[in-house]
């Protein structure tokens, strides 16, 4: 039992907690999934089961899929995100991309340590660096990074993930 209250939104009518009354503004926009079932007993392979569809870390998440899919509006944020207290049994694997390219990978908000953006995104902010100094240290990375890329044949997708997660960083932190 919630120590929260719940009532219903829209026309599907579906439940949410009062603490999230703009959510329920716009529940009938929002996919919601409540028939998850497995008859597998163990959590680990249970939740893997049901972030993507398999017992063992092979396929990516749902959510991987999703984005892989879909694609997103916004590309100065992550397009797939999860939110969980702390890391699960099971860990990073449960938002893993698996084989699609690392762009598609889940980013981990932590709100465990309360709702502050400082908090909750590490680094977040750059409190030592001017944004023009940032976009110099990175651009000289990026080149680094490329120089490494075309070294390696020209292609690694765990490379180009990680790139492309340092500007989507410094684009979270400026705009």
């Amino acid at each position: 039992m919630s120590p929260f209250a719940f009532r219903r939104y829209g026309e599907s009518g579906i439940e949410v907690s009062d603490l999230f009354p703009q959510i329920g503004s716009c529940i009938d926009d929002i996919c919601v999934i409540r028939s998850m079932h497995t008859n597998i007993p163990n959590h680990e392979p249970s939740l893997l089961m049901m972030n993507s569809g398999e017992t063992q870390p092979t396929r990516p998440a749902m959510g991987s899929w999703l984005l892989y899919g879909l694609g997103t509006e916004n590309q100065n944020l992550p397009g797939f995100v999860v939110l969980c207290p702390g890391k699960p049994v099971v860990g990073p694997q449960l938002w893993s991309n698996s084989f699609l390219p690392g762009v598609y990978q889940g980013t981990h908000i932590n709100h465990a340590s309360g709702v502050e953006p400082d908090n909750v995104i590490r680094h977040i902010r750059n409190n030592f660096l001017t944004k023009d100094s940032q976009r110099e240290q990175l651009d000289l990375l990026k080149q680094m990074n490329q120089m490494h890329l075309e070294r390696r044949g020209g292609r690694d997708n765990r490379l180009e993930a990680r790139i492309e997660s340092l500007e989507m960083a410094f684009r979270m932190q400026t705009e």
